[in-house]
């Protein structure tokens, strides 16, 4: 099941398009970072229990003439912890389910059993005038790994994430930022993609308002891989700006944006091959709660990474945007429509692709601790090279699942 299609279970409130192929960029530590920094957390305890069950008509994502079908089911048990105490803020999000596909995709290694364990928001404490932020995740999960082969595999993702800022000046804050990120693939044929990604930025930043701030940064992100059959490592250099702006309680947008080069070490592979100059990146984020029953989100990305697909060495080009919006229409049902754009070069490869995707979420509140959800996802895939266009397809799915609040 291709990423883009994977439900994170209805019942959660995860999005939709919430990771694989059509998705913005994750977000970056100073991102996560600056966020922590204005958000309140409530006490809270809540275990979950769910169902879902699904079908998908396309999951090998072929042309309409060779479309399969597959069934599946996926139980979910989530836990979901949250504290204040003076200026301490702690949260954690946890989970582990098991999903079974009665008709595995083609290149589909999933072998069921998953689980996550992030914070809900990372954890910040403040003293005096330094504020820490530390936080983490570790996530075991079937994850898309070769687009052009439409190939799925098992992956350990573990992530650790810190953050440290100090009032300079009461307007003028220095604030650094590092992060440690170590990816494994479950199945031995593909130990060649595992690798390990670390980093660190340094970006001051002035308060311009209570509401605002803007600074600059520049940082450095080291890829190594376990083996160098595949790519030679990397050292990705990025200089920008960025800014968080609160214009209201109900408006919030985060802006980061620049030039970064992806620069390949001396090696044995053709990585070298790929263009190693400046290209621009960009990261946007905004959300509206135009009222109390409606929240409108975006995100837009440009970005440079690492190219997985077949016969392909060096780097693409990755340009993604989506669109939210969530309407409570009464006090039991809620509605959200996705949109998502994906656009992949490669810059040394002919798997040039254009992915679209619309997601309509449906959840129902029947009880206090019983809640029933539906959903609708369209996927098109168009590639615009004439070779591999054969293998434009379109792929429909239909979820529905309901969930039980033990706690």
């Amino acid at each position: 099941m291709n990423a883009i299609r994977k439900f994170i279970l209805l019942f959660s409130g995860a999005a939709l398009l919430a990771a694989g192929s059509v998705q913005a960029k994750e977000a970056s530590t100073l991102q996560v970072f600056m966020e922590s920094l204005n958000i309140e957390m409530l006490d809270e305890v809540r275990l979950t229990l769910g169902q879902e069950f699904g079908y998908e008509d396309n999951v090998d994502e072929r042309p309409r003439s060779q479309r399969s079908g597959n069934w599946s089911t996926e139980t979910k048990l989530d836990l979901v912890l949250s504290r204040a105490v003076d200026t301490t803020s702690l949260g954690l999000a946890a989970g582990v389910s098991y999903a079974h596909d009665f008709h595995k995709g083609e290149n589909d290694d999933n072998k069921g059993l998953s689980y996550y364990i992030s914070p809900l928001v990372d954890g910040t404490y403040k003293m005096g005038r330094h504020t820490f932020m530390l936080g983490g995740s570790s996530r075991y999960e079937s994850q898309e790994l070769d687009r052009s082969n439409r190939t799925n595999v098992m992956t350990a993702t573990n992530h650790i994430q810190g953050g440290w800022s100090m009032d300079l000046t009461g307007k003028t804050t220095l604030a650094v930022t590092a992060d440690y990120k170590n990816i494994h693939y479950g199945d031995s044929k593909n130990d060649d993609y595992d690798r390990q990604v670390y980093g660190a930025r340094f970006a001051p930043y002035l308060n311009v308002s209570q509401r605002t701030r803007l600074g600059v940064l520049a940082g450095i992100e080291r890829t190594e891989y376990v083996h160098h059959t595949l790519h030679d490592d990397s050292n990705r250099y990025t200089f920008g700006l960025y800014g968080y702006y609160t214009l209201t309680e109900r408006t919030k947008v985060y802006a980061e944006g620049g030039a970064e080069r992806l620069a390949y070490q001396d090696g044995t592979i053709s990585s070298r091959n790929s263009q190693e100059n400046y290209e621009p990146y960009l990261t946007l984020g905004a959300s509206y709660s135009a009222s109390d029953s409606l929240l409108l989100s975006a995100k837009l990305a440009r970005s440079t990474e690492d190219s997985l697909a077949s016969d392909t060495r060096g780097n693409r080009s990755e340009y993604s945007a989506s669109f939210d919006a969530a309407w409570k229409v009464t006090g039991k049902m809620v509605i959200t429509n996705q949109f998502a754009f994906a656009y992949q070069d490669e810059k040394a490869g002919n798997a040039d692709e254009n992915e679209y995707a619309y997601g309509l979420i449906v959840k129902y509140q029947a009880t206090p601790t019983l809640r029933l959800s539906a959903g609708y996802l369209l996927t098109i895939g168009d590639y615009d090279n004439k070779v591999r266009s054969r293998r434009d397809y379109v792929d429909n799915e239909f979820r529905f699942g309901l969930s039980w609040e033990i706690l």
